[in-house]
């Protein structure tokens, strides 16, 4: 009697029963044609319920997944924005003074090695996937303990060396979160999957200056708020771990699927969707062997827009941490506050970009990505100028300030700025693409009809 197989599935029941190859031939062809008993048919994947959303085949799993990914860079913020509300205690601290030189050199320290090894880092990421953000977590959790360490042992360069080692992984890792974004959520939902992104990294900057002056008075010192990022970084690197879990379980279903042209439960549409893409991507990729793969001489491809987009990126990063970056001391030595309440003050700037996903949503669905930019780099002059020539509450500037960045941040996200990816959009479906793929290659462009039957 034949075994007897299982009518529910999840994520964890074999998708294609794995058979002996057999000789090719009219008879091994009718065999497999009615399956002659090697491969018994399945249902399709069924999907579990909406309220275990933890589970791959949940249709909420996805934004359940989304504020993991979110989450991500989490830790690397968390300590970069830090150190704005340490500042003024590092500067008095009696024991090891530094001088505003010395944390200017702590503060850009991390910023120099994130000039240039993002791009190396986003290579490896398309080359390896998913696993190589759990190593720069890692990375990231390292240097930060170094440079508490520096600290606390007096040791200048010591910590001069930890806020560099940081900074090597840390502009890697939010490169990686974005590339997992984009990989689930694409076109009309990219903005509002952005700004749940743009959301988490706002709280944890918020968390950040509310909360690291309070802990250094408590336990005295400034070291023991650098050994409390270190714990962010480490929770940070916990959950990294789980989204590339869930992740590679997602990949073994899609590519099982893929392979096999087995269907998925209807309800699962996100899933079904990105199976189909990566069938075709499949069947143009076996049609041609021979195509030139992603590389890095593929930059000089990039559109014009894209370049346009990454210097008004630049930019508009220049202007906003120029003052986030000595934001609480400011507030301290001008208008006279605490160090608890410079803290606490300047952190209120992220709060209203908690609804940046509503904002991104609405974007997604109206469109007004460039106004949004116009208006977010007029409200960023004029906060500068209220800043500097007027006696305005400071809580009134860092409101304005805060919603010009996050109006950028929102609007940067785009399809038509999206220069290059592995998950881009497959050639199959672009039939200008696919034409200058041939007439690059002097070969025949299949017809539409070809393509479908293949």
């Amino acid at each position: 009697m034949a075994p007897k197989h299982s009518a529910q599935a999840s994520e964890l029941t074999p998708l294609v029963l794995d058979t002996p190859d057999v000789a090719s031939g009219p008879t091994s062809a009718c065999g497999r044609g009615d399956r002659g008993g090697l491969s018994p048919p399945r249902s399709p994947l069924r999907r579990a319920p909406a309220w275990q959303f933890w589970r791959t085949t949940s249709p909420p799993h996805r934004f359940y997944l989304l504020l993991l990914m979110s989450c991500i860079p989490f830790g690397g913020h968390f300590v970069k924005n830090g150190m704005s509300s340490l500042e003024q205690l590092m500067l008095d601290d009696p024991d090891f003074p530094i001088t505003n030189t010395m944390y200017g050199a702590l503060l850009s320290a991390v910023s120099v090695p994130g000039m240039f090894l993002p791009l190396l880092g986003g290579r490896l990421l398309d080359k390896s996937g998913h696993r190589s953000i759990r190593f720069f977590l890692i990375w990231i959790c390292v240097g930060q303990a170094i440079f508490a360490l520096g600290m606390q042992m007096k040791m200048y360069w010591l910590a001069l060396f930890g806020r560099v080692f940081f900074g090597v992984g840390e502009g890697s890792v939010v490169v990686g979160a974005r590339v997992f974004i984009a990989s689930w959520f694409r076109n009309r939902e990219l903005t509002f999957a952005m700004g749940v992104s743009v959301a988490m990294t706002n709280v944890s900057k918020m968390l950040a200056k509310a909360t690291v002056a309070p802990i250094a008075l408590y336990f005295g010192g400034y070291v023991q708020a650098l050994w409390y990022g270190v714990v962010v970084c480490l929770a940070s690197t916990v959950v990294g771990v789980m989204v590339c879990r869930y992740t590679l379980q997602l990949k073994r279903i899609v590519k099982s699927r893929v392979l096999s042209e087995e269907a998925l439960d209807p309800g699962l549409s996100w899933l079904k969707d990105y199976a189909e893409k990566k069938r075709r991507k499949h069947r143009w990729r076996k049609m041609n062997a021979h195509a030139k793969q992603i590389s890095c001489e593929n930059v000089q491809d990039f559109s014009r827009m894209f370049w346009i987009i990454t210097l008004l990126h630049v930019n508009f990063v220049n202007v906003f941490h120029l003052f986030q970056n000595v934001s609480s001391s400011y507030l301290f030595q001008r208008y006279d506050y605490s160090i608890v309440k410079a803290g606490v003050v300047s952190s209120v700037s992220h709060l209203f970009v908690v609804f940046a996903p509503f904002i991104g949503l609405a974007i997604d669905q109206f469109g007004g990505r460039m106004f949004l930019i116009i208006v977010a780099a007029i409200l960023s002059i004029l906060a500068y100028v209220f800043m500097i020539f007027t006696s305005v509450d400071p809580l009134v500037l860092i409101l304005i300030f805060e919603d010009s960045r996050s109006g950028w941040v929102l609007s940067a996200p785009s399809s038509r700025s999206r220069a290059l990816s592995v998950d881009d959009e497959d050639p199959v479906d672009n039939p200008a693409v696919l034409e200058a793929r041939y007439l690059a290659s002097e070969e025949t462009v299949p017809s539409a009809t070809a393509r479908a039957g293949a």
